[in-house]
């Protein structure tokens, strides 16, 4: 069995999810939501130009983005274009071994800086405020302190980690809003028979949306293009190393309790919370399958 920082992750949100989905390997039969493939995409988009970098061939990505979040990976490019990093690798799947247990993942770039430091780049895409409390326990985050020590373990020293974050633009196009025949009992008309702000005569074109979105970007550049140096202690991978492999003996122990707390996100309810709260099993094939839909 190889153990990847998703996996982890469920584990320390709710060991009984860790089992349905990576012991009795059933799956709940679900669309990708939306905000994950959108950030795949852009994954995918970024990987073409850190590809051109490193002075390969690279096709284009035949995938779906809208066109905000493609100005936003072309600004990614333009902006950190001398950033002084060199590639060494870009979505870099990797499996090694670590005291004989297996693990895998996929590196979004492993880089060189000006200095010669050696450096994991990791790309996280999100719509929240990149402020001081977004990046607050980011030098405890499971994923870049498994994949700084896997690193070690492949002969890699990692002096730091760059948490580059691109926050999303969620601008729809300025669609018609008013009339000009009814202006005069028309409430989104002024006493004079002009039109009060925030209202339209005719829909926003391909041009004008594609403009304001570019120039809103670039007015907010330091808000939407985040970088934060994350230093990788030996000390922090030793303590990691011990909780890791507390994690590993638990499962090997079969400790696959229900965490109550995980039950529900925002909204919706755990995928497998019909199962845990037996009202159904985890036979049925309307919401579950033996095959991997993520």
């Amino acid at each position: 069995m190889y153990y990847s920082a998703t996996s982890l992750k469920k584990y320390i949100s709710c060991p009984r999810k860790f089992k349905h989905m990576y012991i009795d390997k059933v799956y709940p039969i679900i669309d990708k939501p939306e905000r994950l493939a959108r950030g795949t995409n852009i994954h995918e988009l970024l990987d073409y130009y850190k590809s051109k970098r490193m002075k390969f061939n690279p096709v284009l990505p035949d995938i779906t983005l809208s066109l905000s979040d493609k100005i936003m990976a072309e600004l990614w490019n333009i902006h950190y274009k001398n950033d002084g990093l060199t590639y060494v690798s870009s979505e870099k799947r990797f499996s090694t071994q670590i005291k004989g247990v297996k693990f895998k993942g996929i590196l979004d770039g492993i880089v060189e800086d000006k200095f010669g430091n050696t450096c994991i780049i990791e790309h996280k895409t999100t719509s929240k405020v990149v402020n001081e409390d977004y990046f607050l326990t980011v030098n405890f985050d499971t994923q870049v302190l498994l994949y700084a020590l896997c690193c070690k373990y492949m002969g890699y020293k990692i002096d730091y980690v760059i948490y580059d974050v691109i926050r999303l633009i969620n601008k729809k196009k300025l669609v018609k809003t008013a009339n000009p025949e009814y202006y005069k009992r028309d409430c989104k008309y002024g006493k004079k028979g002009d039109l009060k702000p925030g209202n339209r005569l005719e829909d926003e074109t391909h041009s004008e949306y594609k403009n304001r979105i570019i120039n809103f970007a670039k007015d907010n550049i330091r808000t939407h293009l985040v970088r934060r140096e994350i230093p990788i202690e030996d000390s922090e991978l030793i303590k990691f190393e011990k909780d890791l492999f507390q994690i590993i003996r638990s499962v090997k122990a079969g400790a696959f309790y229900k965490n109550q707390n995980a039950c529900k996100k925002g909204r919706f309810l755990c995928d497998y919370f019909l199962v845990c709260n037996d009202e159904i099993t985890l036979d049925n094939r309307e919401f579950f399958s033996e095959n991997y839909q993520g």
